[in-house]
């Protein structure tokens, strides 16, 4: 079984699909379920075809998006709340990226549906400084539409050896120039693979 992001059903909401809150859960032999999840500040709505994967699907949500901690469906059969997470506000320039690439067709397409007030950012302290989780794309879209703060919280999903991994790639990173969200490389479609070439290229140098 496997449960990752899905950015392409159109029978899901793009603004979801867009922010990243949309999964499939692949259980093999062609059987597919999909999981929609609207986020409203520290609230998630879900809609979903098949509630025996509900639970992990939110658990996986969740390593990306522990702000959010409290769950319902929009028929009320589902509920579910976890200990709440406090958000504090950083200026987008001080914060590290932990990846080099960013899709110029998705920014076009935040930049039209993007609430600075609905993000909340995963970060971690590593080597004194604020370094992104994910949400590469968001951040920088955040900050082309004149954005200078971004809500972010303490990401407590990390073990120690992945941190490790991603002070090394800071490092690399760094010795590149990728310093702020704003000097990420931004490709378009068709220069993807080339540009993602490269990001592997500087992972393996570690």
């Amino acid at each position: 079984m496997k449960i990752i992001k899905e950015y392409e059903n159109i029978k899901l909401n793009n603004e979801s699909k867009l922010l990243g809150y949309c999964y499939k859960v692949n259980i093999g032999n062609s059987a597919e379920y999909y999981y929609e999840i609207v986020k409203k500040g520290n609230v998630a709505y879900i809609k979903y075809d098949n509630p025996d994967y509900l639970e992990m699907v939110i658990e996986e949500f969740r390593t990306a998006y522990e702000y959010v901690n409290i769950f319902k469906s929009y028929d009320d059969s589902f509920y579910a709340e976890y200990e709440k997470v406090h958000t504090f506000k950083l200026p987008i320039d001080i914060i590290q990226p932990s990846e080099m690439l960013i899709n110029e067709d998705r920014i076009n397409k935040l930049e039209s549906i993007i609430d600075p007030n609905n993000i909340h950012l995963s970060v971690q302290i590593i080597n004194d400084e604020y370094v992104l989780l994910g949400d590469h794309n968001i951040l920088y879209t955040l900050k082309l539409i004149g954005e200078r703060m971004v809500n972010v919280f303490i990401n407590t999903t990390l073990d120690k050896e992945t941190i490790e991994i991603l002070s090394q790639l800071i490092y690399v990173l760094k010795e590149n120039n990728i310093t702020s969200i704003s000097k990420c490389v931004l490709n378009k479609p068709e220069d993807y693979f080339a540009q993602a070439n490269l990001y592997i290229n500087l992972f393996e140098e570690i």
